[in-house]
């Protein structure tokens, strides 16, 4: 059915409920129309591939939004790692107690993270797909240069703006048993 048909049914209960018999409301037969008109879709088209505007991705599709972000690391250039962030992000990370809530000092954590020269590997991982926004989850190490890593758990949520997908939140955080006391 296209936006504008108009349907017309005929319905009735199987049973009528006590309350209900003998309502001044109900036709003697118990039967009712039922008019439907469909109507279009108000909601904005983000990226109009999939149903009600959502955009389509696959599961690999997500692996690689990862595997964008590990090369993007190996760039050494914090500008193009902040890039990945959309305007709005929130970067909790795993080398820092100070929470990084807009690009300037999303910037200044990868200046000094990069530095490191880190390379992350997932070793699990848990995705969910939603509607314009998306979610992978699970743990990762880091190798870095001088032959030292770091285990950390990490979620990546991931929204689509201007048409392309970027973390919108990006929690790290080492795993207990690693953390020295």
């Amino acid at each position: 059915m296209k936006p504008g048909t108009l349907r017309r049914w005929r319905v009735g209960p199987r049973e009528r409920p006590p309350f209900l018999v003998g309502h001044p409301f109900l036709p003697r037969n118990g039967l009712i129309w039922l008019e439907i008109e469909l109507l279009e879709s108000r909601q904005p088209s983000l990226a109009g591939d999939g149903p009600s505007g959502c955009a389509l991705i696959s599961q690999s599709d997500v692996q690689s939004l990862f595997e964008r972000w590990n090369k993007a690391l190996q760039s050494q250039d914090p500008e193009r790692v902040a890039r990945l962030y959309s305007r709005d992000a929130v970067l909790l990370p795993t080398l820092s107690n100070e929470p990084r809530t807009d690009h300037d000092t999303i910037v200044d954590y990868f200046s000094h993270f990069l530095e490191k020269q880190p390379h992350g590997e997932i070793s699990q991982r848990e995705i969910l797909i939603g509607c314009n926004m998306l979610q992978d989850a699970g743990l990762y190490t880091f190798r870095f240069a001088n032959g030292s890593s770091a285990q950390a758990r990490y979620s990546f949520i991931y929204v689509l703006e201007d048409g392309e997908w970027k973390i919108s939140h990006h929690h790290s955080s080492l795993l207990p048993e690693t953390r020295k006391n």
